[in-house]
């Protein structure tokens, strides 16, 4: 995400920016004063740890202006204004519990009803368990959206530098010419799958997607 910030703030610093998974918050570090970010998390819980100083100071020192809106991410962000964000980045499958529904078909198309014409959406993926990038590809394909991806692994050892896999789907293709005009990072074009088919709200299957 910062190689994505890093080129698309020198655009337009003015982005309306959504949030889905708080966890500690880091990621409102690439705020700016001009930015308005609205922050969705299902967990109360994990609100009043991200905010409590003794543990975290992300949100303290990078984004006391946030809204955060608490309640599942879906439904809050049903309520949000059509085409209001130029980002949503979705990050809430890390854990070993993957909520599904954030995933479906009736879900990506959801943020793509609340994004600008040009904006993007944005996947955190890092999961230890299961390849996510195959369900993002498949939606992709149905859906004729743009999608990259880079699978970043650190070439050295250092500390609080980790492997980290992130996909971003937009429905104009010109959106990435940033990123992919000027070697931001690996990003490649996300692979497409055969052996599956789209997850929607009826539909999912864990066992496809196993490492």
């Amino acid at each position: 995400m910062g190689q994505l910030f890093s080129h698309y703030d020198a655009v337009n610093e003015h982005w309306q920016i959504g949030v889905i998974g708080l966890g500690a918050g880091a990621l409102t570090c690439y705020q700016k004063p001009s930015q308005h970010w609205i922050l969705y998390e299902l967990d109360p819980l994990v609100v009043t740890i991200a905010k409590d100083q003794r543990y975290f100071h992300y949100l303290s020192d990078c984004a006391s202006q946030a809204e955060t809106i608490i309640g599942d991410a879906r439904l809050s962000l049903v309520k949000a204004a059509d085409q209001s964000f130029d980002l949503l980045m979705i990050d809430a499958f890390s854990s070993d519990s993957v909520p599904t529904h954030l995933l479906t078909s009736e879900a990506i198309q959801l943020y793509l009803k609340k994004l600008k014409p040009n904006g993007i959406v944005a996947f955190h993926i890092t999961n230890r368990h299961l390849l996510l990038k195959k369900v993002l590809s498949i939606h992709a394909e149905h859906l004729h959206l743009a999608a990259l991806i880079q699978e970043f692994q650190p070439q050295q050892d250092l500390p609080l530098i980790a492997a980290t896999d992130w996909v971003v789907l937009a429905n104009n293709p010109d959106v990435f010419k940033p990123l992919t005009d000027n070697n931001a990072g690996q990003w490649q074009t996300l692979p497409l799958y055969f052996d599956m088919q789209p997850w929607t709200d009826d539909y999912s299957n864990i066992v496809k997607i196993w490492k």
